[in-house]
């Protein structure tokens, strides 16, 4: 019996939700006394036919204003959040992904719709936008880096949004722009900036192989395993680039920053003055690498004039040396004189 009586329940509860055409039928009594009751049905088994009964044309109506004046907001606030946004739904002529690039118009309808919805929408609403520019825009950088500096702004203390953003840059960097660097040193510094600088050495690694000889992803190895405290890593990596370079200039660079590193911090003045020394014998006319040398020399505990006077002349010697370089080196020689 009381199975029986629950089964009827349940029937006569999904009849009552789900009937809205023919309203003479459902009592407005029997929802709330349903509702009220479902509970004293388990323990007391009261007969359900006591709360069924055929409603009078005053109920009906009465049902029929109050669903309808709870929807009217709702539709209210609806169509106004639809009229708002449909000239920016009328501009989008291709929602799907095609690998035809896309026409100007198009990509600034998108950039004019994602900063209005992120002045003037929700959250959710953004996220929603970004996502659907990105089926259209897939093969366009630009696009992706958006939706990543939107996060970014509001993943502060956010564990979802730094999900989110974990798996925008993950998708972005294996699916869609595997050859892109900047997508790639951006994760990379998102995942050490979470704790992980074993995942952000292994992304530069990746990109690194897929575009080698590129200087700005060779600095950020070498500073990550600086922060990391792999000192003889950045060493290796500093010589490997130097040799590998693929112009003189790159190579005096690396140099440069290889001095600075072994001088400032391996505090080994000797191991710098030899890359400089080294440097110089393949870009003798370079007045950089002349310049950090003697800087080096002045920031030496100890160093004699005689030796400053060495380097001047080293770079004076020089068939094509610079009058303005030779006067400036000059000048640091004397200030030290002082």
């Amino acid at each position: 019996m009381y199975q029986r009586d629950r089964r009827w329940c349940s029937f006569i509860l999904t009849f009552i939700y789900k009937i809205r055409l023919n309203w003479r039928y459902v009592s407005v009594g029997v929802y709330f006394k349903l509702q009220l009751r479902k509970r004293e049905l388990k323990y007391g088994r009261l007969p359900l036919y006591l709360f069924v009964w055929q409603a009078s044309e005053e109920e009906a109506q009465a049902i029929k204003e109050r669903i309808i004046a709870a929807r009217r907001k709702v539709h209210k606030t609806t169509g106004e959040e639809v009229a708002a946004r449909w000239t920016f739904e009328e501009g989008i002529k291709r929602p799907y992904f095609h690998v035809k690039p896309l026409e100007r118009c198009q990509l600034k309808n998108w950039k004019i719709y994602l900063e209005w919805e992120k002045t003037h929408g929700s959250l959710k609403r953004a996220l929603v936008l970004h996502e659907r520019c990105l089926i259209a825009c897939a093969l366009y950088e630009e696009f992706w880096m958006r939706l990543i500096k939107f996060l970014e702004e509001r993943s502060e203390n956010n564990s979802e949004l730094i999900a989110i953003e974990r798996e925008v840059l993950e998708r972005a960097c294996t699916v869609h722009h595997l050859d892109k660097p900047e997508l790639h040193l951006h994760w990379a510094h998102f995942e050490e900036a979470q704790g992980n600088p074993a995942k952000a050495a292994e992304i530069l690694d990746r990109i690194e192989k897929t575009c080698p000889n590129l200087v700005q992803i060779q600095y950020r190895r070498v500073n990550l395993e600086r922060r990391r405290g792999d000192l003889d890593k950045c060493a290796q990596l500093y010589e490997t680039y130097i040799a590998s370079a693929k112009n003189k200039a790159v190579a005096s660079a690396l140099a440069i920053k290889y001095a600075r590193f072994q001088f400032h911090i391996r505090h080994a003045p000797d191991a710098a003055r030899k890359v400089l020394d080294d440097a110089i014998a393949k870009d003798p006319l370079n007045p950089r690498l002349h310049m950090q040398r003697l800087d080096l020399a002045l920031h030496t505990p100890g160093a004699k004039y005689e030796d400053l006077e060495e380097l001047v002349q080293s770079y004076e010697k020089q068939e094509g040396a610079e009058l303005e370089v030779s006067a400036s080196m000059a000048w640091r020689r004397r200030e030290l004189a002082e």
